[in-house]
């Protein structure tokens, strides 16, 4: 039929140039010269397009009959060199390729590969450029006459300039389509950059920065932080889904995720995943992670700044999502757009938090430096521990590593740990293995964050009570002072925790301050200790001084007067059967010496419980005492007294207590004659006064085992008052006591409860 149609030369020319003239296409372009070919017996056809620097062909249109193959269109080869073998402006025609000498080995190994033996190569050439080759293939052997040349050569002269032009017009349009997509993609950064440079907060960053991800299909999105606190991991700080599972805000990912290791390393390009279950480079933990949230695909973008790798943006599909060369463009610009901004946002961040975490630790420390007691000093650090919404916190006081004192116990209101556990007591840390591990890490805050998977507490005895006291995390805080164990702070959670490096600075920060004023409030106790135990042993050797004078008294006084009524009791009796007229003489004497003995007894028992204050007065009382002086020793005691003050009534039994230690200091030791006792009130207040014209002493000395001025000056601090002491040796002694009004003024209001 071919042969019929085509046997007219100028016929083939003409239709061919009519239809090379109706082309649209390469493939109408290359169809159109293909008619005498094909009438030829031509297996196939084929149209290359040169690249500018005709390095390469591009295969961009082709037929195929009969036993050859042929190039699929869109194959690149390098440009074979039989076309080189001839005038460019010639057809090349091979009876049969593999066997012609002229071919290079490439070429004749190209006529190999796709089964051709007959060949004619028509180089296209226009205005002095070589744009393609239209390439006709035989799968025999073919003899090529002059008919052919001149027909092959016509075409190739017709074909050239019109397949020129659709090229040029189509690489015209590739480019301005090529423009059109650069301004596009231009025009979506820019407007991505412009909104991203608002952003404050991660959520707004990622809500800009995953608006193409999104618009291309993503479900789920993620800003991550790199945090360096060992060992290095991400931290998801912020998420959005659609439909979709994402980790929790939160949620780390470590090193244990070969992707993380992908990310550190690839600083500048984005890792692009087409389908995780196949994807070679992800492993099989991270490949889980992705199926266990229905994710298929995922664009992973890392985040650096100034040389520093600083987070990473994630956007997931559910399904296999295939990244194209724009798509790898515009995620490398928003790397370069997001990195210096996530930085700033997150530097501003951390400043925010660090100044909080500044007034936190200061509030903490202010609460611990007012503290006057175990309760409140663990009570100042709960603050914080609740804040992280631990249930329990406990301080113990330890010396080593044999003895715990648990001091103070907050629960913040809850019953975290089963009763009688852990009571405030003294135990053996061998009985409580969580704290006891403290001491193999005495300059280290302990975090804990799952009991049952912390090497550190592998051990049988620590599991078995973490999970008998519900343990389950922990903050341990050792308390040193000098290389000299102090106490341990613990606070304990009831669920797996993750301690981020914000908290585990903030505990460190309190530590010091806790471990400054535990040490302060121990030395306080064991000084108030000592001083209790002074006390006691003078307490004990002022009772002892006071039975021995009582003692003495007794024998002086009341024993003497009982020995005196017994004797005229007996003469009274040998009187009454004798001489019965002498029995009032006796008797007088039995009677006075009942009377002064009774005088003695009350003056004794009332130094032992002064109780008629309460109903006579101090006035009254001071009176008694003087007179039971000057009857009991013979001393001239001159007194002078104000009204009966209105005091409260321990207020007077102090300044009874002061005056009758110094009475009994004249007696005991001045020897004196004469005593002035006064008590005079001004506008200050009240003066107690004694003045002795005793032997006198120097007040600058020391009198081992003499108490009463200790004594007294300890009263007198107890009232806000001041004592004055004045003697000498020779000189007497002189005792003032000023007590001011605020001490002790027993007002109607005090009674009342009047404002």
């Amino acid at each position: 039929m071919y042969s019929d149609l085509f046997r007219d030369e100028n016929t083939v020319l003409h239709t061919a140039s009519g239809k090379l003239t109706q082309a649209t296409t390469p493939a109408d372009q290359l169809e159109a010269v293909s008619g005498y070919a094909r009438s030829r017996g031509a297996a196939c056809g084929i149209l290359f397009h040169l690249d500018d620097q005709e390095l390469q062909q591009e295969v961009v249109a082709r037929w195929v009959n009969g036993g050859v193959l042929a190039p699929e269109i869109g194959e690149r080869f390098d440009t074979p060199d039989f076309a080189r073998m001839v005038s460019p402006m010639q057809p090349a025609l091979f009876a049969d390729s593999p066997q012609e000498m002229l071919l290079s080995p490439p070429s004749r190994a190209f006529t190999v590969q796709y089964r051709m033996r007959g060949l004619a190569v028509l180089p296209l050439y226009n205005k002095g450029r070589w744009i393609g080759v239209i390439l006709f293939g035989w799968d025999t052997p073919q003899r090529f006459d002059a008919r052919d040349r001149h027909v092959y050569a016509a075409l190739q002269r017709q074909a050239a300039p019109v397949i020129d032009a659709l090229r040029l017009y189509e690489q015209a349009q590739r480019r301005a389509d090529e423009l059109e997509k650069a301004k596009n993609e231009i025009d979506i950064l820019y407007a991505i950059s412009s909104r991203m440079a608002r952003a404050s907060t991660p959520y707004e960053l990622l809500d800009v920065a995953s608006g193409y991800a999104r618009d291309h299909g993503a479900k789920s999105c993620m800003l991550l932080y790199v945090r360096a606190a060992p060992p290095l991991y991400l931290e998801v700080v912020e998420a959005l889904a659609d439909d979709q599972d994402v980790p929790e805000i939160g949620t780390r990912f470590d090193t244990e995720y070969g992707i993380i290791r992908q990310l550190q390393s690839s600083r500048d390009l984005p890792i692009l995943l087409e389908d995780v279950q196949t994807d070679p480079r992800l492993d099989e933990t991270t490949r889980r992670a992705y199926l266990d949230c229905g994710q298929r695909a995922s664009a992973l973008l890392p985040l650096s700044n100034r040389g520093r790798w600083i987070g990473a943006l994630i956007f997931n599909w559910d399904t296999p999502h295939l990244f194209g060369d724009r798509d790898r463009r515009v995620y490398t610009a928003l790397i370069q757009q997001a990195s210096p901004i996530v930085d700033s946002i997150r530097l501003q961040a951390e400043t925010e938090t660090a100044r909080q975490q500044a007034e936190l630790v200061a509030q903490i420390n202010a609460a611990l430096l007012q503290a006057t007691d175990e309760q409140a000093i663990l009570s100042s650090v709960a603050l914080l521990a609740r804040r992280y919404g631990a249930p329990l916190s406990l301080l113990a006081y330890t010396d080593h590593a044999s003895r715990l004192d648990i001091v103070a116990l907050d629960s913040g209101g809850k019953s975290p740990i089963p009763a009688g556990i852990l009571p405030i007591t003294t135990f053996s840390p061998q009985d409580y293995p969580l704290l006891n591990m403290t001491y193999a890490y005495p300059r280290e805050v302990l975090f804990i964050e799952n009991s049952a998977t912390d090497p550190r507490t592998a051990d049988p005895r620590a599991q078995a009570f973490a999970q008998a006291v519900n343990w389950a995390a922990s903050i341990l805080i050792p308390l040193k002072s000098a290389d000299q164990w102090q106490g341990i702070l613990a606070f304990a959670w009831e669920t797996p925790q993750m301690f981020d490096a914000d908290t585990r600075k903030l505990f460190n920060a309190i530590r010091p301050t806790a471990a400054s004023v535990v040490t302060g409030r121990r030395a306080y106790l064991a000084e108030e200790a000592a001083r209790r135990e002074t006390e006691q042993r003078a307490r004990a050797l002022a009772a002892l001084e006071e039975r021995t004078r009582l003692a003495r008294e007794l024998h002086d006084s009341v024993s003497q007067a009982l020995y005196g009524i017994g004797l005229g009791a007996r003469t009274a009796r040998t009187l009454l059967d004798r001489d019965p007229a002498r029995l009032a003489e006796p008797l007088d004497y039995i009677l006075s010496l009942v009377e002064a003995g009774l005088t003695e007894m009350r003056a004794l028992i009332f130094e032992l419980r002064p109780e008629s204050l309460e109903q006579e007065g101090l006035v009254s009382v001071l009176t008694k005492q003087a007179a039971s002086l000057q009857a009991r020793h013979g001393v001239a005691v001159r007194t002078s007294f104000c009204d009966e003050p209105p005091l409260r009534l321990e207020v007077k039994e102090s300044l009874y207590r002061i005056a009758r230690e110094a009475l009994h200091n004249t007696i005991k030791h001045a020897r004196a004659t004469q005593v002035e006792l006064s008590l005079t009130h001004d506008a200050e207040g009240y003066q107690l006064e004694i003045a002795d014209n005793g032997l006198g002493f120097d007040p600058s000395g020391s009198y081992p085992g003499h108490l009463g001025l200790k004594s007294m000056r300890e009263r007198t601090t107890a009232l806000n008052g001041m004592i004055y002491l004045s003697s000498a040796p020779g000189k007497g002694t002189r005792i003032r006591v000023r007590i001011p009004n605020r001490a002790g003024l027993e007002t109607e209001a005090d009674e009342t409860g009047a404002d």
